[in-house]
């Protein structure tokens, strides 16, 4: 009877014979579970799904030389979504600093809108990963590689993410506490971004502590994207008015479709001899 633990165990002692560090090992198990459990929905046996897939992951010593040559953390998904946190932090600054210039908005107000708005932003994009996951599954473009760089990418962002919406709300307190006389008001937007940075400091731990898988990561990632769509546009409803609750349905729509899209069907082996 195929053992297929038994098989991953014999093949990541294989790995580590090649000199593949464990962090990489985790990302290469993650991707050969998925192509084996796809390729036993197709109708192979176990033993048939582990073998093709070993196959189409390649060598130990192929792989090695793969990752040490791409470097994982200089990724396009990474270097992308640096630019665009970038842009889009650059054209929220330019555009309050005309109110900032006419005396309609204090420094540290600018600073809370900008920094808060940067925070989400990178969130969004941290989701924005786990949806490329999911289309790069889709087409069949998925490679140990390319799922290597977008763990790390969403590692990166949730950090980022989680320390500018803390430092937004930081800063925010400290307005409220100049304007209001004390520093939590209980405001929906303020209680928004709490729940937004627990959720993110949860996640990043989550993800340091290597105890989930790419997909779980990446279903994750997505995940997050729904939480902070309440904690914006939610809270904004709640404060101006209904008009954004259908940018806010119109969001978790979305991300529920790709939710799904990442969930593989229940796998049922067949049996083997």
């Amino acid at each position: 009877m195929f053992d297929l633990d038994s098989a991953i165990e014999a093949w990541r002692r294989r790995m580590l014979a090649a000199g593949i560090d464990r962090p990489v090992r985790d990302e290469l198990e993650s991707h050969l579970r998925e192509e084996t459990e796809r390729r036993m929905r197709a109708g192979a046996s176990p033993a048939e799904a582990f073998q093709c897939a070993v196959s189409h992951l390649g060598r130990a010593e192929s792989l090695r030389a793969e990752f040490d040559n791409a470097g994982c953390l200089t990724g396009i998904p990474l270097k992308t979504a640096l630019w665009l946190l970038i842009g889009i932090s650059f054209a929220v600054g330019a555009a309050l600093l005309p109110r900032v210039w006419s005396g309609k908005l204090g420094l540290l107000l600018y600073a809370h809108i900008l920094t808060l708005t940067a925070g989400y932003a990178a969130a969004f994009l941290t989701g924005g990963f786990g949806i490329v996951y999911v289309c790069w599954r889709w087409f069949g473009l998925l490679s140990p590689q390319r799922l290597c760089s977008l763990n790390r990418a969403v590692l990166v962002f949730t950090g980022v993410s989680g320390a500018l919406t803390g430092a937004g709300l930081l800063l925010g307190f400290l307005w409220s506490g100049q304007n209001h006389g004390h520093y939590i008001v209980g405001d929906p937007r303020e209680i928004g971004g709490i729940g937004e940075v627990l959720w993110l400091a949860a996640f990043w731990t989550i993800q340091r502590s290597r105890r989930a898988g790419s997909r779980i990561t990446m279903l994750l990632s997505i995940s997050g994207n729904l939480v902070v769509s309440v904690a914006w546009f939610g809270a904004g409803a709640l404060t101006h008015g209904p008009r954004s609750f259908w940018l806010l349905n119109l969001l978790i729509g979305i991300h529920l479709l790709f939710l799904a899209g990442a969930i593989p069907a229940r796998t049922t082996a067949p049996a083997s001899a």
